[in-house]
């Protein structure tokens, strides 16, 4: 069971909140398994994650943390027009789709994942 702490408020709508507003949330990219008895318990688990946290980042096995997005930026290229000698214009290319994303991060965090 779990306890929801969001739902309306008052007269002002619905309440915005975060699930927890004092923590960094990340995104865990992993290419491991944890077995059936690392399961079992929370102690064993942890253990392995952080052992897969710590292999070098050529292992299949390494496990990156990265945290979520503050901000995601469109950074399309435009699109490439001609016209024809009666004034039509027509879109010669599309223009590539692109994002610029800003994250919260550490300088030791992302020396792991580059270096």
């Amino acid at each position: 069971m779990s306890i929801q702490l969001c739902g309306q408020g008052g007269n002002t709508g619905g309440v915005k909140c975060a699930v927890s507003p004092d923590k960094l949330q990340t995104i865990a990219i992993w290419g491991g398994t944890l077995t059936p008895s690392e399961y079992a318990t929370l102690t064993a688990a942890k253990t392995t994650l952080v052992a897969d946290g710590k292999l070098s980042k050529n292992d299949d096995s390494k496990l990156f943390l990265l945290p979520l997005r503050m901000n995601m930026e469109n950074k399309k290229e435009a699109n490439t027009e001609q016209t024809f000698s009666n004034g039509v214009k027509v879109v010669a290319r599309e223009g590539l789709p692109g994002y610029r994303f800003s994250y919260f991060t550490s300088t030791a965090q992302v020396k792991s994942c580059v270096h």
